[in-house]
Order: structure tokens, then C-alpha cells, then sequence
């Protein structure tokens, strides 16, 4: 087989010239693309990993970024929910709302109601965290990060 086909059907993927697979929602897509073709963080190999005694001080997964600080603001526009967050440099995405967090909160599935505990793990400056808690104003929203400065930021 010299070349492949591109389908354009919603739920199915080309994923080599052998066949293709059934993935169904666009999450799954995500995922599996993601994982077969290794764009998992962190599964670069030992040459992906700073040497020993490497100092990282500007990326947001360190405790304290060592890049200055320069406050900004960033908007979220959602159907139900406008937000103004405050971001700055050293924390993920500090110029703009990502897609992967835009795709959730659009299409995400929905909150429990009532009094529930929810959880943003690796909220960052809390788009996810701050739309939880507009959207679920009786709930108890936990926001959590190893970035002091975005943990900051997502309390502001």
C-alpha cells in the first residue's frame, strides 16, 4: 500500500498505513494520539533531563520561578461564565488561556451540584479553578499547585 486514506468521519482516526481504529470522542483522539506517538511529559530519555545541578528557575513547575515577576491579565469568555484572571510570568500558559483548558471547559462534563468538593490539581493561575467556583458558587473549591507563585495567583 503506497499511501493512506484520510477518513472524515468524526469518531475514526488514520493511525498507520495497517488501519485504522475507532476512537470515538475527540478526548480519546487526544489521548491516544498523544500516547502512541510519545508526547507524554517527561518521555523524552536521559538526554530530555537537565544535567545534575541544572538550575530550571523560569519554568512553572518549580516551586519558585526564578524569572521577575511581570503581572498581567489574561480574559476567559465562556458561554456562562467571564472571567478576568491575573497571571505573570513563571506560571503555565501566562500569556492567554491554553486550548486543552478552553476544550474543557467548553466541553467538559458536568459539575455535581450541591455542596461538593471539587479539586483543580495543577490549577496554575486557576482558570479551571476560578470557572468551577462561578459555575458552582456552593461548592468548595480546591486549587492546587507546586508553583507558589500561581497558587498566588489563583487565590487573587
Amino acid at each position: 500500500m503506497s499511501s493512506v486514506r484520510r477518513t472524515s468521519a468524526p469518531s475514526t482516526s488514520v493511525t498507520s498505513v495497517a488501519g485504522l481504529r475507532r476512537t470515538g470522542s475527540p478526548i480519546n483522539r487526544i489521548w491516544w494520539g498523544a500516547t502512541r506517538q510519545g508526547y507524554r511529559q517527561g518521555d523524552g530519555g536521559p538526554d530530555a533531563r537537565p544535567p545534575p545541578g541544572a538550575v530550571n528557575d523560569g519554568q512553572y513547575w518549580t516551586d519558585r520561578p526564578g524569572v521577575a515577576s511581570r503581572p498581567t491579565e489574561v480574559g476567559l469568555l465562556l458561554p456562562d461564565v467571564n472571567l478576568t484572571l491575573a497571571t505573570d510570568r513563571g506560571v503555565f500558559s501566562a500569556d492567554r488561556v491554553d486550548r486543552g483548558t478552553r476544550y474543557l471547559l467548553l466541553d467538559g462534563p458536568d459539575l455535581p451540584t450541591g455542596p461538593v468538593d471539587l479539586m483543580d490539581l495543577g490549577c496554575g493561575y486557576g482558570p479551571i479553578a476560578c470557572t468551577m467556583a462561578s459555575r458552582r458558587p456552593d461548592a468548595r473549591v480546591w486549587a492546587v499547585d507546586v508553583n507558589e507563585r500561581a497558587r498566588g495567583l489563583c487565590r487573587a
